[in-house]
């Protein structure tokens, strides 16, 4: 008798496995997703993962909307896409043209997955990264999703999830950024950023004016600046901005304060820096750095508002007080120079 409970208890536990293995392959556990915008139609390229072959696939479909087109993947495949495990949304950039309120509807209100997707615009179609080799295997959707590090190790690129972009777009500010995902020698990178206004790009950032929007937002990372004094080239890396911003609603003004903590990375200069040396390339760094952040403030004249001027208006009540378009915007940058002793240390180039 103990011997056939047992038998009927481990058939019971196979039986449970063999279901929840059935189940498992049943569906599709989506990776990443890519959006293309042609023709009216939209067509998707989706990243899934080969729970059987572990590696993942790509799919592709298209439809009047991106929900038609993604229930249609279950026609190729039979599976149930599952959501839950999604690491990154990729427009491609006519769907950016077209403006992404469009498709945006399908991730907010049925989306299955937390928002926190990081979210790309790749330089032309987005199925032409999702499919993307590298020694005949597709560029994994964990190193896609990893680049989402640039923004804080180089400081010149931003990163973004779903919830970040409907909060900032959806804010008095009505502005966000989303990073520029390029194929450069069949290699995934990082170049640059568009400035969204109410979902429509208006402008691109690219290098230096990225950095100039960090530092002015006080939001820098690991970054650099490289400049020049008295005919010597030096590079300091970035360790920490503060920014202070105030407005003059009277005469639509805004001045913007920044103080940047720095140390010396490189220099050309041969010999010790003294003290009046260390002085001028101090002021050299400050003049470089308001021209980084003067190149990102140019997005003002379309209304994208990058450092969030209205949301000190409508906090203040006078959110019809200013017109962005046209306000004038005085910025002042302090640079600080840590002694570490690197001052002291005569750069071996000639």
């Amino acid at each position: 008798m103990r011997k056939i409970s047992i038998g009927i208890f481990l058939m019971l536990i196979i039986g449970m496995l063999t279901a929840c293995d059935g189940e498992i392959h049943d569906r599709m556990l989506i990776r990443g997703i890519g959006v293309d915008y042609e023709g009216g139609f939209y067509k998707i390229s989706v990243r899934c993962e080969n729970v059987s072959k572990d590696k993942e696939e790509l799919l592709n479909s298209e439809g009047e909307t991106v929900f038609d087109a993604l229930s249609a993947l279950s026609l190729k495949s039979g599976s149930r896409q599952m959501y839950a495990d999604s690491y990154y949304i990729i427009f491609g950039k006519e769907t950016l043209k077209a403006g992404i309120e469009g498709c945006l509807d399908f991730f907010i209100r049925y989306f299955k997955a937390m928002p926190t997707e990081q979210l790309f615009v790749a330089e032309g179609r987005a199925s032409d990264v999702l499919s993307l080799k590298k020694d005949d295997e597709l560029i994994p959707s964990d190193f896609i999703r990893n680049l989402k590090n640039s923004s804080k190790n180089s400081g010149k690129t931003i990163s973004i999830n779903l919830m970040e972009l409907i909060s900032l777009t959806d804010s008095p500010a009505e502005t966000a950024l989303i990073p520029r995902l390029s194929i450069k020698d069949e290699e995934l990178l990082l170049d640059g950023a568009y400035v969204l206004k109410n979902y429509k790009a208006v402008s691109l950032l690219e290098g230096d004016a990225i950095t100039g929007l960090l530092i002015a937002r006080g939001e820098i990372g690991l970054s650099s600046v490289t400049a020049e004094s008295d005919g010597y080239k030096f590079t300091l890396e970035l360790n920490k901005a503060d920014s202070k911003l105030t407005l003059d609603t009277e005469n639509n003004k805004a001045y913007l304060g920044v103080k940047v903590k720095a140390s010396i990375a490189s220099m050309s200069f041969n010999g010790t820096i003294r003290e009046e040396k260390l002085n001028e390339m101090e002021k050299a760094a400050s003049m470089k750095i308001e021209e980084y952040i003067h190149k990102a403030l140019t997005s003002y004249k379309k209304e994208a508002d990058l450092l969030g001027i209205n949301y000190i208006l409508y906090r203040e009540n006078k959110l019809a007080e200013m017109n962005l378009k046209d306000i004038e915007i005085n910025v002042k940058a302090e640079t600080e120079i840590d002694k570490t002793g690197q001052e002291e240390r005569p750069d071996t180039e000639k």
